[in-house]
């Protein structure tokens, strides 16, 4: 009978640490979802600086085509003064010699155009690789989506579990103090078998 007893007081001391232990554990799952709410919240910046880097591409783009416009013009008119030098060397005779400072002048607006045109071949260059950049900065968003769904149903499958466990510790209780309450007529009973044994002996 002894030994049940003390089996019985452990059982009951060993109660509140159990229930220390879920309440640690329900502050972790806390916290956790605190994180992963803090995460979530982060995630609407980060697609709103994608967004507004692709609706400036095609602003660039204009802008690109804007200044091809210009250097065809520009190269028109080229055509066009290079057309009237003939009649220009025809007309001023004497004054031939002043046409190769024409022809240096038109050389430097010429190497100026070709450099204009390299920059914007640079800038058209540059701008797949922004496209691919921005494209695989959003394939990724549903992955950390998926990442974040699927720890949040751990999360839910440990919550569940913890109430599960919470829900049985009275249950625990119950059968712990119906054993307790039928201790003592079990202990009359011995002490009856046992009255009755040493009458027998006696007798």
């Amino acid at each position: 009978m002894k030994g049940v007893y003390e089996r019985l007081d452990g059982e009951i001391e060993r109660m509140p640490r159990e229930y220390e232990r879920l309440a640690r554990g329900l502050e972790r799952i806390s916290s956790g979802y605190e994180r992963l709410d803090g995460g979530l919240e982060r995630m609407p910046p980060e697609y709103e600086r994608s967004a507004e880097d692709i609706e400036r591409i095609p602003g660039e783009y204009e802008r690109l085509d804007g200044g091809l416009e210009r250097m065809n013009r520009s190269y028109e008119r080229l055509a066009e003064d290079i057309e009237r030098i003939p009649p220009e060397y025809e007309r001023l005779g004497g004054g031939i010699e002043r046409m190769p400072h024409k022809y240096e002048r038109l050389a430097r607006d010429i190497e100026r155009m070709n450099w204009s045109y390299e920059r914007l071949a640079e800038d058209i260059e540059r701008i797949p690789p922004e496209y691919e950049r921005l494209g695989g900065g959003i394939e990724r968003m549903p992955h950390k989506y998926e990442r974040l769904a699927r720890d949040i149903e751990r999360m839910n499958w440990s919550y569940e579990r913890l109430a599960e466990d919470i829900e049985r510790i009275p249950t625990k209780y119950e059968h712990l103090a119906e054993g307790i309450e039928r201790m003592p007529h079990k202990y009359e009973r011995l002490s009856s078998y046992y009255d009755q044994i040493s009458n027998r002996k006696s007798g």
